[in-house]
């Protein structure tokens, strides 16, 4: 299986790092993993201290061998400039890494007639793969139960999406609750178990969207309309006696929504699986 490389700018622009009419990335290193660890030596044992991942640094030459490599180097450059940048390696599966470009050492052309550039990107987190699951509602009025059972899966008459995760590290997610609902409650539950949970005190009309993002930084809770466009911050009338923003782990994940009307409402998980190196 051949390994591809891509980078998507903020403008969200693609550029294909292993297009040959413009650029190949060539001789990539910096892909695994290393510990950013000090150790305390105690007699004959060395133990950990504060172990932690280190930033990740990605290091490789592009191959600028197109009819004009210096146009395609200076095309790259107004590219990668529209920062940050979102680096896609796919093998055996897609993930992502979120990166700016460190340094891009200029150099001339090759008796070849091509350019080598050394180039060094560094990522602001760790790799993530996406994973979206969506429920539709449910044709039909909804029981609504008085009574939440905490150790159990949510009713079936909940709507309710599963993740099953393998990622080592806590993983953010994005959870869009679809109008018409009164008083949404969201609930994590792990391994069977609830965990976590939130709710909004208010109605989202039908056809708008109650999106609650632990993805970016700021966290936000946003309702937009049907074209998309932001109403307004939700945050305020949440529960803050909850936990409202989740964080995947390992194991059997269960997102689920519940509301206070008797109709079914749609719900859409988007999460971010993240792994220290891939």
């Amino acid at each position: 299986m051949v390994r591809q490389f891509s980078l998507k700018n903020n403008k969200g622009q693609s550029y294909n790092l292993l297009d040959k009419r413009r650029v190949m990335f060539f001789d990539p290193n910096g892909l695994g993993y290393e510990e950013d660890t000090d150790y305390l030596r105690i007699g004959a044992t060395f133990n950990p201290l504060n172990p932690s991942c280190k930033q990740i640094q990605i290091k490789g030459k592009l191959i600028f061998a197109g009819d004009n490599p210096y146009k395609d180097y200076f095309d790259f450059v107004s590219f990668a400039r529209q920062a940050p940048l979102t680096l896609s390696y796919t093998t055996f599966d897609t993930f992502y890494l979120t990166v700016d470009i460190a340094g891009l050492e200029k150099t001339e052309l090759t008796k070849f007639g091509y350019l080598q550039v050394p180039v060094e990107m560094v990522a602001r987190g760790v790799w993530f793969k996406l994973e979206s699951k969506y429920t539709a509602p449910v044709t039909g009025e909804m029981p609504v139960y008085p009574y939440v059972y905490p150790d159990i899966y949510p009713p079936e008459t909940r709507q309710s999406v599963y993740f099953k995760s393998n990622a080592s590290q806590a993983s953010p997610c994005k959870i869009t609750i679809y109008g018409e609902a009164v008083n949404p409650v969201w609930r994590h539950y792990l391994n069977s178990k609830l965990v976590e949970s939130g709710a909004y005190a208010g109605t989202i009309p039908a056809g708008h969207t109650l999106i609650i993002d632990s993805t970016t930084i700021p966290y936000s809770i946003l309702e937009y309309d049907g074209a998309g466009r932001v109403v307004a911050d939700r945050y305020p009338l949440c529960d803050f006696s909850t936990a409202r923003f989740f964080m995947l782990q390992v194991g059997s994940n269960s997102i689920s929504i519940s509301h206070d009307g008797t109709n079914s409402i749609g719900l859409k998980v988007e999460a971010q699986l993240r792994y220290e190196s891939v």
